[in-house]
């Protein structure tokens, strides 16, 4: 430890001479923390003021500078789950009508589940299938679009126009989509149900969309994706039938054994005029193949399919040992053709196209249409949320909005008084002179609740006196606190301000409203 002799050659008492100039020099510094806790205390009071005063600037008084706003109009209607009503100036008092036919909607196109043709799954290195479901990356050739290399084209119809879309084995599930997006509408890929969903990017008739084939490629790969519909899709699943009857017809014609067997199997069709008739099934493909069939294809389900599929299998293989080997690899196709129109038929079954269309009301019994289901009608904006049973009606009540009125006007007192009374509360805050921002020497030598005590004193009083918010408080837009709305022009005012508050009143009250008590 050193030893200091302090002034053994001068005889001066250094030490207390260097304390005392330090000390100097710390109480400026600590004047100047004082006086920057002090700056940033009055910062903080005014933050919040500044706010309130800005607020009721901008929405309460100048809502009230206004003609409209004293003209409030209300509606009223009989049943809200179905409509909602916003009322506008122009609007007219009276009772009216409302039905709702229908609601605006846009297209929308459920896809059929996707299916993964047999080897396309995905394997471990010991060949063992880890997934066999579609996903984003799944190409048109995995699930069964194989043409030797060509390439399909699908047409989109949209409110941006018409957009051709090429397709191959190489094109996958995600590419497709993102290509659906391009060309102007909403479409996404469901991994967990293996469908692609398609809408319209806006609802009504105008929105509309197709998703259609432009060659026969292209149909091939809408019903690979699921997307294939309309017409179009029944009319080739109608031919992809009648191919495979008549084929399996040929088949039995080169092999007595199998149309033995086929003639023995019955299966239920219809006639043109939808009687049901058992007949068996080699007289059903013999009457597919004539020129005028009898029975029509269209009630042959895929559950009749896969029937038959199973009876030519039994065939097959009960016989294998009789039956020539091209026979049995011509039987394995069509087996194989067979299986595919069940699923292109699944699929068909499965994809669902909603048209969009247009809100149709009749007000009054006026009928208006909408491509949205919000209507502008004579100042009145109804939007429609559910359609009105048979021989419903919607009662909907506009008048005059006097408790409107009346609420605004004494909001305004209520904001203003509040806000006047808050700058006074503020301005003529108790003194704390002697209190003084503590520095941290002397907290330490205080206790928490002692320093919050302290702190609180000074904020509460940090705006007394204030030259600034004096100067807002004698300026003419901030009168005395008002107490009867309704009667500004004679509020009695001790203050020079009282002709610019008569002024702000006639401004807010341009005519007198007896009926507003307090």
């Amino acid at each position: 430890m050193p030893m200091r002799l302090s002034g053994l050659m001068s005889g001066m008492d250094t030490e207390s001479i260097i304390s005392q100039l330090v000390e100097a020099k710390k109480t400026k510094v600590t004047k100047a923390v004082k006086a920057q806790k002090t700056l940033k205390y009055k910062q903080d009071a005014w933050k919040p003021l500044n706010t309130q005063i800005k607020n009721f600037y901008l929405k309460t008084l100048s809502n009230m500078r206004y003609k409209g706003s004293f003209v409030k109009k209300t509606t009223k209607v009989s049943n809200s789950s179905i409509v909602s009503v916003i009322t506008g100036e122009s609007a007219m008092n009276g009772v009216q009508s409302l039905k709702v036919n229908q609601l605006a909607r846009s297209g929308y196109l459920t896809g059929g589940k996707m299916e993964l043709i047999p080897g396309a799954e995905k394997r471990d290195e010991n060949g063992e299938i880890i997934s066999d479901k579609v996903t984003a990356d799944t190409k048109l050739s995995e699930l069964g679009f194989d043409l030797s290399g060509s390439t399909g084209t699908i047409n989109v119809q949209s409110a941006d126009g018409l957009t051709p879309i090429k397709v191959d084995g190489s094109t996958t599930v995600g590419s497709f989509v993102s290509a659906l997006k391009s060309a102007g509408l909403n479409a996404n890929f469901d991994a967990a149900n293996e469908r692609i969903y398609v809408t319209s990017k806006g609802s009504g008739a105008a929105n509309e969309f197709e998703i259609t084939a432009g060659d026969s490629s292209g149909r091939a790969a809408l019903e690979k994706l699921g997307l294939s519909y309309g017409t179009g899709a029944e009319n080739s699943i109608a031919s992809k039938k009648e191919k495979l009857f008549k084929s399996l017809k040929e088949l039995a014609d080169s092999d007595s054994g199998l149309e033995a067997d086929l003639r023995n199997k019955k299966l239920e069709v219809k006639d043109g005029s939808g009687n049901s008739h058992e007949v068996s099934v080699y007289d059903f493909l013999a009457d597919q193949a004539s020129t005028s069939p009898q029975w029509t294809v269209d009630d042959i389900d895929d559950s009749d399919i896969l029937g038959i599929v199973r009876d030519v299998q039994i065939y097959a293989n009960d016989n294998k040992a009789s039956i020539s080997g091209d026979l049995k690899t011509k039987l394995d196709a069509w087996v194989e053709d067979a299986v595919d129109v069940v699923q292109d038929m699944r699929r068909f079954a499965e994809t669902k196209k909603t048209a969009a269309a247009d809100a149709e009301i009749e007000l009054n019994g006026a009928t208006y249409t909408s491509t949205s289901n919000s209507f502008n009608i004579n100042g009145l904006t109804l939007t429609v949320n559910s359609t009105t049973a048979p021989g419903e009606e919607v009662t909907i009540t506009t008048q005059d909005d006097t408790d409107g009125i009346y609420d605004m006007i004494k909001n305004f007192f209520k904001e203003y008084n509040t806000m006047i009374n808050q700058m006074d509360k503020l301005y003529n805050a108790d003194s704390a002179k002697g209190y003084e921002p503590l520095t941290d020497e002397e907290k330490e030598a205080m206790s928490d609740s002692a320093i919050e005590e302290w702190e609180n004193k000074i904020k509460e009083s940090i705006l007394r006196k204030d030259s600034s918010l004096g100067n807002a408080i004698i300026h003419p837009a901030f009168p005395q606190p008002l107490t009867k709305p309704g009667v500004c022009t004679a509020i009695s005012i001790n203050r020079p301000a009282m002709t610019s508050l008569r002024w702000h009143c006639s401004a807010f009250l341009p005519v007198p409203f007896p009926w507003l008590q307090i």
